[in-house]
């Protein structure tokens, strides 16, 4: 049996948490544009508080996918920490996605500015995907609780 390489879990941790965050942030604002152009009211309101509600999903499921992902650090406190990274990781990149729709209206291409969004969701779900992968590998023989 070959050592966990902890670093390297730490830091998949890291990404796969904040990009598993911002996807969900981007399906959110995905929703809002939509209720957006279609004039639809959120919840009796505005339908770009979706935004801020993503934002706050996005911190909860970054701390998850964090803390679950960087299970072959031994110590909690580690795990801890690496969930706290993926957290403030994932809210720049959660508000990334908002930039992302705005820049994407502006753009006179409609077939660039349609898939800019969807774009940038394949791109943060490959990342978390392919960061988990990373980190089950590393953890080698590891049992999972």
């Amino acid at each position: 049996m070959t050592q966990p390489n902890r670093m390297l879990i730490a830091l998949s941790g890291i990404a796969a948490g904040a990009s598993a965050g911002a996807a969900l942030a981007t399906i959110c604002t995905m929703i809002a544009n939509k209720l957006v152009m279609s004039g639809t009211m959120f919840l009796g309101g505005d339908p770009t508080n979706l935004v801020f509600l993503g934002i706050g999903l996005d911190v909860v499921l970054a701390v998850l996918v964090g803390w679950r992902t960087s299970l072959g650090v031994d110590e909690t406190w580690r795990r801890g920490v690496v969930s706290a990274l993926a957290a403030f990781a994932a809210v720049p990149l959660g508000f990334g996605s908002a930039g992302v729709n705005t820049f994407s209206m502006m753009l006179s291409n409609e077939l660039l500015s349609t898939a800019m969004m969807p774009a940038y969701l394949v791109i943060l779900v490959t990342v978390t995907v392919l960061a988990m992968r990373l980190a089950k590998k590393s953890r080698g023989a590891t049992p999972a609780p």
